[in-house]
C-alpha cells in the first residue's frame, strides 16, 4: 500500500495466484495435495478482489479456471464491476457490516452475528474480551462465538467445494424469511435462515447463515 495504486496491487495479487496455480510452482508437500483439475481460488478481503483477478487472469493465459471461488468478506470496491462478477460457481460469506453495504458476490450467507475480523484467526485465540472491546474501534470480533463460527464455516466451505455446481442459484427468488432450520445450506433461498451444529465443545445454539442472494 502506498507504492502501488489499487489497480497494480490487484494485478499484482492476479499474476502470483495464476503463477501458483499450475503444477511445479508449489512446493513438492503442497503441490502433493492439490487435485490440479479441480482446484479453487478464495480470499478474505482483498483476497476476494485477488481471488476473482486471478481467476481472469488464469482465462487471459488460456489456462484452465478453478473449480469454483470461495470469498469471505470480499472487498468488491477495490475492482472494476466487470472484474468483480464472477464466471465459476462462488460462494461468498459476508459479515453484518459487510452486508448491511450490500455486499454480494455469487452465492453470498450473511453470517449472523459474525465482523469482518471474525474470518481471521485473531478471535480464536486473542482473549474474546480483549477482541469485543477492540471492536469498539474496528470491527474486530462480533457477537457470535468465534470456534463455532470458525467450525460451521470450514464445514460450509468443505460442502460447497466437493459439490460446486448446483448449489443455491444466484438470484434466487425471494422467499419470506423462515426460522433457521438445521442442515446444510446449499438450496437455501433467498431469505432463509440455516443453522449449522455447533462445535462440540462450544453450547451456542448453532450458527446462522442468511441467505441473502
Amino acid at each position: 500500500p502506498g507504492m502501488l495504486s489499487a489497480h497494480d496491487q490487484l494485478a499484482c495479487r492476479a499474476r502470483e495466484l495464476a503463477d501458483a496455480a499450475q503444477p511445479g510452482a508449489l512446493p513438492s508437500d503442497i503441490a502433493a495435495c492439490v487435485d490440479w483439475d479441480r482446484f479453487f481460488l478464495g480470499g478474505h478481503s482483498y483476497g476476494g478482489p485477488a481471488a476473482l483477478a486471478g481467476c481472469q487472469e488464469l482465462n487471459r493465459r488460456g489456462r484452465s479456471p478453478p473449480a469454483g471461488l470461495v470469498l469471505h468478506d470480499p472487498a468488491l470496491a477495490m475492482g472494476p464491476a466487470a472484474l468483480m462478477t464472477p464466471k465459476v460457481p462462488t460462494r461468498s460469506y459476508v459479515s453484518d457490516e459487510y452486508n448491511r453495504a450490500g455486499v454480494r458476490c455469487g452465492d453470498t450467507f450473511h453470517c449472523v452475528g459474525a465482523f469482518h475480523g471474525n474470518f481471521v484467526d485473531a478471535a480464536l485465540w486473542a482473549p474474546l474480551w480483549v477482541m469485543r472491546t477492540l471492536s469498539l474501534v474496528i470491527p474486530a470480533a462480533g457477537p457470535v462465538e468465534p470456534c463455532a463460527f470458525h467450525n460451521a464455516l470450514a464445514r460450509d466451505n468443505v460442502a460447497f467445494m466437493s459439490d460446486p455446481v448446483g448449489r443455491t442459484a444466484p438470484g434466487a427468488s425471494a422467499t419470506k424469511s423462515t426460522p433457521a432450520v438445521p442442515g446444510n445450506i446449499a438450496g437455501a433461498n433467498r431469505g432463509d435462515a440455516v443453522w449449522t451444529a455447533a462445535a462440540a465443545d462450544v453450547d451456542d445454539g448453532g450458527v446462522v447463515f442468511e441467505c441473502v442472494s
